[in-house]
């Protein structure tokens, strides 16, 4: 969803994560969510309905250990200079993607197909 006013890109200043039960499959076949966990690059504002800037889901289903999966998420994951380099990085790559008429993402999906190297 795009807020009034946002490019597309804007209105995906976040990520989410989410935890599947090992050993049952692939994610989206049935298997048992553990936690989905929400991440905002920019701090909210004092208008923003959540006010954390990580937090867990709360329109997916999370499980007991929720809690402990975003606990660690945010004490090592987020804790670790390179690899929050790395997301910010990979966020910038996607925003210029989305924000990018001329970009891959835009060209109609035959198109692309056709041009697909065989």
């Amino acid at each position: 969803m795009c807020f009034p006013g946002a490019t597309f890109a804007e209105a995906l200043d976040n990520f989410t994560l989410n935890f599947f039960e090992p050993g049952k499959g692939k994610p989206g076949k049935g298997n048992n969510p553990v936690a989905t966990i929400n991440h905002a690059f920019e701090k909210p504002g004092p208008d923003d309905p959540v006010l954390d800037q990580t937090f867990l889901d709360p329109l997916n289903r999370q499980s007991r250990w929720s809690p402990a999966l975003l606990d660690l998420f945010v004490n090592l994951v987020l804790r670790d200079e390179a690899y929050g380099r790395r997301l910010e990085r990979h966020y910038e790559l996607f925003k210029n993607v989305v924000d990018d008429p001329a970009g891959r993402s835009h060209a109609p999906r035959a198109a692309r197909r056709r041009n697909r190297p065989t």
